[in-house]
């Protein structure tokens, strides 16, 4: 029987401000340059609504933020549309720790035991999206073209 995993840990270290690193999470004018091409769209509240959207404007991702503490913590809700369709929502958590002239990025999504599509997809698609992130952050450049 296949083991389930629940949760995927990714941890990156980035030379960048804790501000900076923040801005890039949730600015939609940044996110194109290493989420895949798709702008994040997010209320940075408690229940407030999550998308990314696609340059031909299907949303891709959809959830609702349950803990937003700006330049430290993001916690959200992470469900695909239009694949994996029957799995249950996830859930996704920025961890941001300073450490000298550096942050510390830890990255978790769990509450994938229920959804082993999504399981699977994240486990391809994180290390991209983080070595994008710190690609940009540290250069300026899309890691790629």
């Amino acid at each position: 029987m296949a083991e389930k995993i629940d949760r995927r840990v990714y941890v990156v270290y980035i030379r960048t401000t804790p501000a900076k690193l923040w801005r890039a999470v949730t600015s939609g004018t940044v996110t194109p340059y290493y989420y895949f091409r798709s702008t994040v769209k997010i209320a940075l509240k408690k229940g407030g609504d999550l998308k990314y959207v696609m340059p031909d404007g299907k949303t891709v991702i959809v959830g609702k933020v349950l803990e937003s503490k700006p330049g430290k913590k993001l916690v959200h809700t992470f469900k695909t549309i239009g694949w994996n369709a029957n799995e249950p929502a996830s859930r996704v958590t920025y961890d941001i720790t300073k450490q000298g002239a550096t942050c510390c990025l830890t990255l978790t999504h769990d509450r994938l035991g229920r959804s082993p599509g999504t399981a699977r997809d994240v486990n391809g698609g994180w290390p991209v999206i983080l070595s994008g992130l710190k690609t940009w952050l540290e250069t300026g450049k899309k890691l790629f073209r």
